[in-house]
């Protein structure tokens, strides 16, 4: 996974991202499920808590990410990985940066040389993910 921050929900913005998940989704012989995350939270509620009273470190931006699973890893397939990934969240960061001028660096914990040297990507959601988004 891969994010960057987003400074609120953009609907040109997401109707970019979507419309490039389903050009990667369905490109012939595509042997990688790309998924997307946008990670609304009501700011207001989260930045009216005291900063000394959590860890987490809160900021007036959303989180946005990329997430891919394939089953076979090969060069090829991570080559593809690392470029759909970049494609992806380049979308969300370089509106922002139209809009903010700063950098977007994202969550630290997703970033790239973590989940592709660590962790293959592939292996960061497993076949029965969508049961955790129900419970």
């Amino acid at each position: 996974m891969k994010s960057v921050n987003q400074s609120g929900p953009r609907p040109e913005v997401s109707r970019r991202v979507f419309d490039k998940l389903s050009e990667l989704n369905g490109a012939p012989g595509n042997e990688v499920q790309h998924f997307y995350i946008f990670d609304y939270l009501p700011l207001r509620t989260v930045l009216s808590v005291p900063e000394d009273a959590t860890a987490y470190p809160r900021s007036n931006h959303t989180m946005t990410g990329a997430a891919l699973k394939w089953a076979k890893n090969s060069p090829s397939v991570e080559e593809a990985a690392k470029r759909a990934v970049h494609e992806l969240t380049s979308i969300v960061a370089e509106s922002e940066t139209q809009v903010s001028g700063e950098s977007n660096m994202g969550y630290g914990n997703f970033s790239q040389s973590f989940y592709l040297a660590d962790h293959p990507v592939g292996h960061m959601i497993d076949d029965d993910w969508s049961h955790r988004l129900r419970d």
